[in-house]
């Protein structure tokens, strides 16, 4: 069995938890959203940053106005994998919630032995929703795959509805492949969302439709949104490391 290590350390200007096994290495940052802002293969890192706020991180103890300040910031992508609330459009400002996008998350090791590493960040309640997240992270030595576990606890007084959208953001250039479903409802089993991006004009060039699989090719930095209805839980992204060659990374859900 191969062992797993939990180590801390630095990634682009972060504090990081550097939990690795084997050829693999996750990189977690919780002061910025509770992320998972590296995920190394073989030493080449397979996720996205944005470059200008690499190191960063933003205090928002004493900032009164949390939609003041989300105008002020924009929409800070920063990168890596990470806990967004679904659906989109209950957002204030067109912009995550920013005590669980861009806030400190707590960050406790509940197991650390050589056969498995559990590590869990937990969220502030998020003064927007009432909402705080959790998101445990699992490395077992005896598996090729790792689990990221999450939790949404409405901690207010309210009714809420919020589902957990977790976002990975990896590097170009690459191809996504999606299950579709005969019987959707979308043209081709595919949804376009017409209003992000150039989704509309891109689809033509960027979605072709494979048996009962969608093929999306991200080469352009682009801005668009594509999805599917399937009843199968997974993707399948191949990213091109150009010298390096192709690496593929499976993500799936229940």
């Amino acid at each position: 069995m191969v062992t797993v290590t939990l180590q801390k350390g630095e990634h682009k200007g972060w504090e990081a938890w550097s939990l690795r096994r084997g050829p693999l290495e996750l990189l977690l940052v919780p002061q910025v959203g509770g992320r998972i802002m590296g995920m190394l293969w073989q030493e080449r890192d397979l996720l996205f940053t944005q470059s200008e706020r690499e190191g960063r991180t933003e205090d928002l103890v004493d900032v009164g106005d949390v939609r003041a300040k989300k105008r002020e910031m924009g929409f800070p992508l920063w990168g890596g994998d990470e806990p967004w609330l679904a659906p989109q459009d209950g957002w204030t400002e067109g912009v995550p919630f920013l005590d669980l996008d861009s806030g400190p998350y707590g960050l406790h090791v509940e197991e650390e032995a050589p056969e498995v590493v559990v590590v869990r960040m937990t969220s502030q309640v998020c003064r927007e929703t009432g909402v705080q997240l959790t998101r445990t992270v699992t490395v077992p030595g005896g598996s090729d795959e790792w689990t990221v576990t999450h939790r949404l606890h409405n901690a207010s007084d309210k009714t809420v509805q919020w589902g957990l959208w977790d976002v990975t953001m990896v590097r170009r250039p690459g191809q996504v492949y999606l299950p579709r479903r005969a019987a959707s409802g979308f043209p081709g089993g595919i949804k376009t969302f017409v209003e992000e991006g150039d989704s509309v004009q891109l689809r033509e060039s960027m979605v072709a439709e494979l048996g009962r699989l969608s093929l999306i090719s991200c080469y352009e930095p682009r801005a668009f949104k594509f999805g599917v209805d399937a009843d199968e839980g997974w993707m399948l992204g191949i990213l091109d490391l150009g010298d390096f060659g192709l690496v593929g990374y499976r993500k799936q859900v229940p």
